[in-house]
């Protein structure tokens, strides 16, 4: 069952807001449906990991050891660093470093600093000093290094410098609404 044939890519992240679980097994057949559209399943992988789906980790690390689409493994390095373990940092670090693409070298290194394993310093440090990364990469690497010396909770009170990337950012009318359903 593929979501595409009911769901925009809107809907199936207010799936993922409204901790909808029901839809998680629908949404899991899309995030690994290599003929489905890669911003659906992008924004699938997002919705698991906003609904801490047990198997979302599994979809995210199948997601990110595969050559694809662009959109597709920046929602997934996001999407591991709401759900990830320490243990995921190895594969966020490794996308960090390999990837040529900008915005998921972002994603991978926002994602360490969700993660808030200190394990991963070194490598942000690296990447933060490296004068040969582009300006970007740099910039995600010290804002993951501070959220990494951010003891003031979760999310990190840092994130509202990035907000429009923070998905754990909680919304009071949609606590309401969850309360309701």
């Amino acid at each position: 069952f593929s979501l595409s044939l009911c769901l925009s890519d809107r809907q199936a992240i207010a799936l993922g807001l409204l901790k909808d679980r029901s839809s998680a097994e629908a949404l899991e057949a899309t995030a690994l449906d290599l003929g489905e559209d890669p911003d659906l399943r992008g924004y699938a992988t997002l919705s698991l990991a906003m609904m801490w789906h047990p198997r979302a980790r599994h979809v995210l690390e199948e997601i990110l050891a595969t050559k694809g689409n662009p959109s597709l493994h920046r929602a997934a390095a996001i999407a591991l660093g709401l759900v990830g373990r320490s243990d995921s940092g190895t594969r966020l670090v490794t996308q960090m470093e390999e990837t040529n693409d900008p915005w998921i070298k972002a994603a991978a290194t926002s994602s360490l600093g969700y993660l808030r394993d200190r394990k991963t310093a070194e490598a942000l440090a690296r990447a933060a000093s490296d004068s040969s990364k582009p300006f970007l990469a740099r910039i995600y690497s010290i804002l993951a290094v501070g959220y990494l010396s951010d003891r003031r909770g979760s999310p990190p009170q840092l994130s509202k410098l990035a907000w429009f990337h923070n998905y754990r950012i909680r919304i009071a009318a949609l606590d309401r609404l969850t309360g309701l359903l």
